[in-house]
């Protein structure tokens, strides 16, 4: 952990200054952001801070990834961030592996089922009482057949089972190569990250 910004950091809690850094982290890192300093979390690992690109918003940044923007260039921002746009993931475990290195907000949960071959984020509703409700709010999983609809010689309704043309889906969308499936899988993972 760099010294320099713990120290920073600690300095500017609770004097309202905003300080511009590079977060190296969330949904949008190496971006510059304009933030204020609230207070220090997990015994100093983590800073809860009000990011001034999005008011209103409080988020908790992992301390180890907060950087001045003279601390590092381009070529090192672009070295230590991932660009998934263009990277392809050719399994689960390759995607799961990604996404369980990032933070989850607080109502969001990661779960990767192998056996079953799917990947899904929970959503948790929290209610006064202090319990909670874990729903599924999406999921990317695998299904090698679909069910198709015929008439027996009898003339009775059957169920026919044939290949999938499109085995990896998302909800209602279907996706023939895996590779698709796991960028539209991240688009939607982008909303329950903390930023």
């Amino acid at each position: 952990m760099n010294d320099s910004i713990k120290h920073l950091i600690e300095e500017s809690i609770g004097t309202g200054e905003v300080l511009e850094i590079i977060y190296l982290g969330g949904s949008r890192p190496g971006v510059k952001r304009r933030v204020v300093f609230q207070k220090l979390e997990d015994n100093g690992d983590k800073v809860r801070v009000v990011d001034l690109n999005e008011p209103g918003v409080a988020k908790v940044f992992f301390i180890n990834k907060i950087f001045r923007p003279e601390d590092l260039t381009e070529e090192e921002i672009s070295r230590l961030v991932p660009d998934y746009s263009t990277k392809d993931f050719n399994t689960l475990q390759e995607l799961y592996d990604e996404c369980s290195q990032k933070v989850l907000l607080r109502e969001f949960e990661l779960e990767f089922v192998p056996e079953s071959q799917k990947l899904n984020i929970y959503k948790y509703r929290f209610f006064k009482n202090g319990n909670k409700r874990r729903k599924l709010h999406f999921s990317l999983y695998f299904q090698e057949f679909v069910t198709d609809y015929g008439i027996s010689e009898s003339g009775e309704l059957i169920d026919i089972q044939k290949p999938a043309q499109r085995p990896w889906a998302i909800g209602n969308k279907r996706f023939s190569r895996f590779p698709k499936a796991a960028k539209e899988f991240l688009k939607l993972f982008k909303e329950c990250i903390q930023k």
